[in-house]
């Protein structure tokens, strides 16, 4: 399976079903129930080769491990606060920093820098989705670290940055046609609407297991994970009628 850069918008095959799908959605939004949306990331997911082709991807090893690092963090900051799980972590060094210094160093340990359009997206949903851990208003450490979550949220959290990867791994191939669009509101509602079905796919599923009690850095972590990334490519791939 190659990077990104190799399906930024293919031609021929199933590339052109995806594009009709994509300039139609683009044009007349998602359709009665969200068939427009559906048909778009079904033949995107047709266009990528289907469903186990991605789920066993580079890009999907990458979420992966960053929905691991991020569930590893959260669960700590829930039971013990935020010091303690960096400390656990290995981060020690970024206790006492500010936001900004903070959030960098995680996006980089749990993402890496970006330097592939598969990276891109795995550290854009990191960032998309630490802003929802941390209180926008919260600046000093202080203040961060009276950031208070349950670890029950750790599943809803893991679901968020792995939805908001299918979007950004996405994003390449329906960018340029969404740029079409001449009114910001459309535009924005396009992206919300695909992010929406994302978010609805894309779930952790652990029965009656307590979240805190799982070790998310392990294999029993990783097998949660990929099992979600899974699952949802195979519902994506579903063709709506």
């Amino acid at each position: 399976m190659g990077t990104s850069a190799d399906y930024g918008g293919g031609t021929g095959g199933a590339w052109t079903p995806y594009k009709t799908a994509i300039n139609t959605f683009a044009k007349h939004g998602p359709g009665s129930d969200g068939v427009r949306t559906k048909r778009v990331v079904s033949r995107y997911v047709a266009a990528r080769g289907g469903a186990a082709a991605i789920s066993q991807g580079a890009g999907a090893a990458s979420a992966a491990r960053a929905a691991q690092e991020l569930a590893t963090l959260v669960s700590g900051v829930a039971v013990d606060g935020l010091t303690p799980a960096l400390e656990r972590l290995g981060y020690a060094s970024l206790v006492g920093k500010d936001r900004y210094e903070l959030m960098d160093a995680l996006v980089e340990a749990f993402a890496g820098d970006g330097s592939t359009l598969d990276d891109q997206a795995v550290l854009s949903a990191v960032i998309a989705t630490l802003e929802l851990v941390f209180p926008e208003d919260a600046e000093s450490y202080e203040q961060l670290a009276e950031t208070q979550v349950d670890a029950a949220d750790v599943p809803r959290i893991v679901e968020t940055l792995l939805a908001e990867w299918a979007f950004y791994d996405m994003a390449p191939t329906f960018a340029e046609k969404l740029t079409h669009i001449e009114d910001p509101a459309v535009y924005l509602q396009r992206e919300a609407d695909l992010r929406q079905i994302l978010g609805n796919i894309v779930k952790i599923k652990l029965g009656d297991r307590d979240p805190a009690m799982i070790d998310w850095a392990a294999a029993d972590g990783r097998q949660i994970v990929e099992s979600a990334i899974a699952d949802a490519f195979s519902i994506m791939e579903d063709e709506p009628s």
